[in-house]
């Protein structure tokens, strides 16, 4: 396993790693999206977490810690290194070395440890709004077969 200290820019041709939520994944395949004037520009070379789930793609909001981000937001975050781990082309290199995420073992930080106790009170919270619209659409389709005796 690779730990990621360095940068990979695709500068001069050369290889082109983001990280996401602290894995990262070589997208050299990708230069129409992550070359100098393209969509996701500013990722190259660092953490690309907080700008997908906020849709700033800028490097200052790439240093931002996912701490700051709304429980709401998670769920987008876990779905977009999805994307990332399961793409036929791009493909996983390691974890990256910062107090964000991995620790230089390896090890998940009490940032990462933070961040994952707070997906799972959004997939709680995800999952208790799902259970109060199914109730409230029950509560309507019996409303209307009650109106309609």
């Amino acid at each position: 396993m690779l730990y990621w200290r360095f940068r990979k820019t695709g500068v001069d041709g050369g290889p082109i790693w983001i990280s996401i939520v602290g894995e990262v994944y070589d997208v050299s395949e990708g230069t129409e999206y992550y070359t100098p004037g393209k969509s996701y520009a500013a990722f190259p070379g660092r953490d690309a977490s907080v700008p997908y789930v906020t849709g700033k793609f800028t490097a200052e909001e790439a240093e931002k810690s996912t701490d700051e981000l709304k429980l709401s937001d998670l769920p987008g975050l876990v779905e977009w290194r999805e994307f990332y781990s399961t793409h036929d082309v791009y493909k996983f290199v390691g974890r990256l070395v910062d107090p964000r995420y991995y620790d230089e073992n390896g090890n998940p930080t009490e940032a990462m440890m933070r961040l994952q106790v707070r997906y799972q009170e959004a997939m709680m919270e995800r999952e208790i709004q799902a259970q109060r619209r199914r109730e409230e659409r029950l509560k309507k389709q019996q409303a209307k077969a009650a109106a309609k005796q």
